[in-house]
């Protein structure tokens, strides 16, 4: 034993001792008497609870709750071909069943024919124009499952397709997908490796396009599936798949057309490319992580995570000179490609170094000009800027303004290439941390400090984005965006709602195009493209040898051609809000927000929503991920609602004729039901409400303005009064007293018609309606103002302790204080402006704003309080 154990033993022994013979304090005798009650009351529950044991079943059973009452699913099993009419002379369930209800219908209504604009032996050829309604599916990528937001395309759609052919017009709604280029490249890729440990590199273009054509045989009809199912009244004989023949065809004369226009042409210019995927995406594909300042992010390719949000500077040496000039950069492995330093024209501290040169520290026959630019920031860091146009944006334009040399560095698999020293064959990050390292051993690193900034990140395969040059082809969009910006201006196209009109805009006017590469040639066949090259260069067309381009068209080539493709375009546009989850979110596989309509329409258990995540390609940390995002929000999975509930829903009974026919296009399984059972439908009547025409009496769909007008004067009532408990914490089962005092007559009737609604709603023991200045609430209450004409009076005496609210209340306040005390001095920083991301100050000042609202209710709260004390 150790001398410091042998102590500690010493003094236990010796504590032990005390214990044993000093006499108990009056606090041990109370904690003892304490002691001993418990274990008294835990015996006298311990025999109580065997005293119930002994009383038998029967007395058992009543002891246990009820377990719950499972709903009773009800289907409809009357045999039916499919695509054979349902019988509806057999009595209906008593309780509504979406299985029973929606069963057969759909089958039947395609089978018959109802969708297709012929229905009834029309010649569309002899139609006018406003006789016919014809759209299309937005295709639907074709790399997995449908969700709400698609569900409410559909939902849209369909009501405005079954309107118009129920109004007598000859409607066509054309379905079908694209093939969803990158998206299926990524789903398969995975694939792949996950089941063949290859990538597409490994099989090679043909076999991997032979692969994904396996997939989407094997996966593309579950797209259909789910719009079948949804109800959509499409025309499924005129069905369409963006690789089809008839619309690979159409992409090449179109794409043909246009360049021999000169509004298709390539260019070598800087592209947002993915170095995981190999391959240029678009901006409305790159994701923009904004971070406050040092941040470690995990990058697809790499173990360990990459360093961001971090500004190094470091030195380059002036030649012939002792001076040096200091940069700035948050991408120090892009040094590597710089070809000059640019400073501001007027900042005096440089005006001595113009003409001169700095020394690429790792190629010493990179001799790079100091040059001056209205671009660069004078104010900020040394007011020196490094500039790399090969790999950075606002430096591609520079280095263009002062014919700078465009070095590439880094390669499409993200690896430093060319001269780069030691550095050559490096992956980009692994880059980062060498070239720091190198430039500290030269003795030219200055110091790294946290620095907010934005960082792209590609939507597909999360890598970090990588700006290179790439020669691509391009769209000249001027003339089309300019005709387009004029029609809406001018109402020649309607877009709506017109809180769209500011997208159209901002897209269509801020296009761009660049000059042409003149050496292409483009043909439908082979032979043609060759007999244009020989025309072009005066050569013999046996002399000439074509490669094609292997690049492809982005899948939006042909999606934006599916109305010329199939047959014509529309001319009005409908667009609509994105379905966003319960916390404001976009729907992203990821979250595990993604919801199947199907799901929704059949009802799904938690267990089997989380299995559906391994459909999604996800990688593990992602699966995780999505189960937790699942378990929050549908712990108990999701409940069974049917086909038209869930369309009713996304979009926002009378059982008589006109009712259901008002009622069909929103939804149309229930409607049909109800519909086929109306006993006074006569035997030349249409046989589905699907063709019948649409109720043309506007006094069909009666409208009293002065009731509305009162319920909605209710409804503020009982939003005021429970916002009132909210403020004042009262649980939603406490019970409490409210007076309405009223200024006249009509508004005390008008709350007096309603009592029984606002008492329910609001959750009083008493309700009472107060009428002029005459009569006052007694004391003891909060007020809030409904209006001129009404005021809310909640009795908070005896609900609340008063001095426990009030300090909970002061305690909150100064919380909230501190909170907008720290945002102020953030905001009064010089630098707040131009170093902090736009996004981050205007949720700042939004926060702020809350912060102060809260502040302001709450100092009324406590004012309120000391009244009532």
């Amino acid at each position: 034993m150790s001398a410091k154990e042998d102590a500690a033993a010493s003094a236990g022994d010796s504590g032990q001792t005390e214990t044993e013979t000093k006499p108990k304090t009056e606090k041990e005798l109370k904690k003892e008497a304490a002691r001993l009650a418990k274990l008294e009351k835990f015996k006298a529950k311990q025999e109580k609870q065997q005293v119930k044991q002994n009383k038998g079943d029967g007395d058992e059973a009543k002891s246990k709750k009820k377990a719950p009452k499972e709903k009773q699913v009800i289907k409809y099993e009357v045999p039916t071909e499919p695509g054979a009419k349902k019988d509806t002379k057999c009595p209906m369930p008593d309780a509504y069943s979406p299985q029973y209800v929606e069963a057969a219908w759909y089958d039947w209504w395609v089978k018959e024919g109802f969708f297709k604009p012929e229905y009834g032996g029309r010649d569309l050829k002899s139609l006018k124009p406003e006789e016919k309604f014809v759209i299309v599916i937005p295709p639907p990528n074709v790399t997995g499952y449908l969700h709400l937001g698609h569900g409410l395309t559909n939902s849209v759609e369909d009501c405005l397709v079954r309107w118009h052919r129920m109004k007598g017009r000859a409607a066509l709604w054309v379905p079908g997908c694209d093939h969803a280029g990158i998206a299926t490249q990524v789903v398969v890729e995975k694939k792949l490796w996950r089941e063949e440990k290859k990538t597409r590199h490994d099989l090679g273009r043909e076999a991997f396009v032979q692969k994904i054509w396996q997939w989407k045989n094997e996966k593309g009809h579950r797209i259909y599936d789910q719009l079948r199912q949804l109800g959509g009244s499409y025309d499924w004989d005129r069905v369409a798949f963006t690789m089809d023949d008839k619309l690979c065809r159409a992409v090449t004369e179109a794409f043909c057309r246009m360049h021999e226009k000169g509004l298709i042409y390539r260019s070598v210019r800087l592209v947002n490319w993915s170095c995981s995927l190999r391959s240029a995406i678009s901006d409305i594909e790159v994701d923009k992580k904004e971070v406050e300042g040092r941040t470690l992010m995990s990058v697809p390719g790499y173990d360990q995570k990459i360093e961001f949000g971090v500004l190094v500077s470091f030195a380059y040496k002036i030649i012939d000179s002792e001076e040096e000039i200091v940069v700035a950069t948050t991408r120090i492995e892009t040094m590597l490609g710089d070809t000059a330093v640019a400073v501001h024209p007027e900042d005096e501290r440089y005006a001595h170094l113009k003409g001169k040169f700095v020394q690429h520290p790792f190629d010493v026959d990179r001799k790079m000009p100091i040059v001056f630019d209205d671009f660069v920031d004078k104010e900020f860091g040394t007011g020196a800027v490094k500039i790399t146009p090969a790999h950075d944006h606002n430096d591609y334009e520079l280095g263009k303004r002062h014919n700078l040399p465009f070095i590439t560095i880094i390669d499409n698999n993200g690896l430093i290439t060319g001269n780069c020293s030691q550095f050559t064959g490096m992956k980009r990050f692994d880059a980062r941390t060498a070239v720091l390292e190198a430039l500290k051993e030269k003795g030219l690193y200055r110091d790294t400090k946290d620095n907010p900034m934005v960082i792209p990140t590609c939507s597909r395969s999360k890598d970090v984005i990588e700006p290179l040059l790439k020669p691509q082809w391009y769209v000249n969009v001027k003339e089309m965006a300019d005709r387009s910006v004029k029609a809406l201006r001018e109402g020649e196209l309607r877009i709506i709602p017109e809180m769209f009109h500011k997208t159209w805009y901002a897209w269509l006017e801020n296009s761009r195009w660049d000059t042409d590469e003149k050496n292409w040639v483009t043909g439908r066949t082979e032979d043609e493209a060759k007999q244009k090259a020989a025309e072009r260069f005066g050569v013999d067309a046996s002399k000439i040898s074509l490669q094609q381009d292997e690049d492809v068209l982005d899948t939006w080539f042909s999606s934006g051609l599916f109305p010329f493709s199939v047959f014509g375009w529309p001319d009005k546009v409908y667009l609509h809000a994105m379905v966003r989850d319960a916390h404001g979110r976009k729907m992203s596989k990821s979250l595990g927000n993604i919801i199947d309509p199907l799901d929704v329409m059949h009802g799904i258990e938690l267990k089997d929503l989380n299995t559906k995540l391994q459909d999604y390609n996800l990688d593990e940390k992602e699966i995780l991920k999505a189960i937790e995002g699942q378990k929050a929000d549908y712990p108990n999975g999701i409940p069974e609602c049917g086909v038209d509930a869930l369309r009713f829903a996304l979009i926002s009974y009378t059982a008589q004729d006109e009712g259901l026919r008002l009622l069909h296009p929103f939804m149309p399984f229930v409607s049909e039901e109800l519909f086929q059972r109306l006993p006074w439908r006569s035997p030349s009547a249409p046989p589905s409400i699907c063709v019948t025409p649409f109720p043309e009496n506007h006094e069909a769909i009666p409208r009293d303005t002065e009731l509305e007008s009162k319920v909605e004067f209710v409804q503020n009532v009982v939003k005021k009064v429970r916002s009132m408990r909210s403020d004042y914490q009262l649980v939603p089962k406490t019970k409490v007293e409210v007076y309405l005092k009223c200024s006249d007559r009509e508004t005390a009737e008008t709350v007096g018609s309603f009592q029984d609604v606002v008492s329910t709603m609001c959750n009083t023991s008493n309700l009472t309606i107060l009428e002029g200045d005459g009569q006052e609430p007694p004391q003891g209450c909060a007020m809030a103002t409904v209006s001129a004409r009404c005021e809310t009076h909640l009795m908070l005496k005896g609900q609340i302790d008063v001095g426990k609210e009030k300090v909970k209340l002061q305690s909150k306040k100064e919380a909230l204080e501190k909170q907008v005390a720290k945002l102020s001095d953030a905001a009064s920083k010089p630098d707040y402006e131009t170093k902090v991301p736009e996004k981050v100050r205007t949720e700042n000042k939004e926060k702020m704003a809350e912060l102060t609202a809260q502040i302001s209710t709450i100092t009324s709260g406590i004012e309120t309080l000391l009244k009532i004390e």
